[in-house]
């Protein structure tokens, strides 16, 4: 049973390592925290019209929001912080792969 934020150390059909040393998770996180942060601005920025004064409302959904996002973002961050890891520097080929040589 896959257990929801554990993310696989290797790719299962090309065997690309995902975790390439430590502290490689920190711009995950980073990832995570910034688009939290976006978009909770975004709901304020457009909740304001919308529910005009009623402030405590408008804090209590920023707050759900800030709580439930990260958790559902968690996976979307790591795909995107991977998808930019690879663009700067390329795949990290993981053992057995034939490709150990290049490391």
């Amino acid at each position: 049973m896959a257990r929801p934020f554990h993310i696989k150390h290797l790719c299962s059909s090309c065997k690309v390592l995902f975790k390439r040393e430590d502290g490689f998770f920190v711009g995950a996180i980073l990832a995570n925290v910034v688009g939290t942060e976006l978009v909770i601005v975004l709901v304020y920025l457009l909740s304001l019209p919308i529910f005009g004064a009623h402030y405590q409302l408008i804090l209590g959904v920023l707050f759900a929001l800030a709580m439930l996002f990260p958790l559902a973002f968690y996976h979307h961050s790591w795909s995107f912080w991977l998808g930019l890891d690879h663009f700067v520097e390329g795949l990290a080929p993981g053992p057995g792969t034939g490709f150990d040589a290049l490391k």
